[in-house]
């Protein structure tokens, strides 16, 4: 039930911050998302309590740089490859199983990242809209 709860929360949290930047800064989604995955995959080697991240870590962050150097490059299907990103993610959520002596990472932490991931790699493929102009 904790993990459902979680990936709720984090599913809420990325439809809120997907909303919130399509609105204020709609140009910049796709790179904000692109930043966003790099950053989720770095966490988990960061959160390591000895060294940087185990092999599984390093790939994942490799895979992620991979996907948004590939989205740079293809500007059609920028945003379809990071939200293809975000939601590959989810399955190295689902398979973390680290415990605190190895990793600082929280034990709901890969839930709620893998319900955040999902829901925004989905909202990503949904056109944003723009915030109402204040122009007469």
């Amino acid at each position: 039930m904790r993990d459902i709860v979680a990936g709720v929360i984090g599913g809420a949290a990325a439809l809120a911050v997907d909303r919130a930047v399509g609105r204020t800064m709609p140009d910049t989604r796709t790179q904000s998302a692109a930043a966003g995955l790099l950053t989720a995959a770095a966490i988990y080697p960061v959160a390591r309590r000895r060294g940087f991240g185990n092999l599984t870590e390093k790939v994942v962050l490799l895979a992620a740089g991979g996907v948004v150097a590939a989205a740079a490059a293809m500007p059609k299907q920028r945003t379809q490859l990071i939200a293809a990103g975000w939601i590959a993610h989810a399955a190295f959520d689902a398979a973390f199983h680290d415990n605190a002596e190895v990793s600082r990472i929280p034990s709901w932490y890969p839930a709620m990242c893998a319900g955040y991931d999902i829901a925004l790699g989905a909202s990503l493929l949904v056109p944003a809209q723009r915030a109402p102009s204040s122009r007469h």
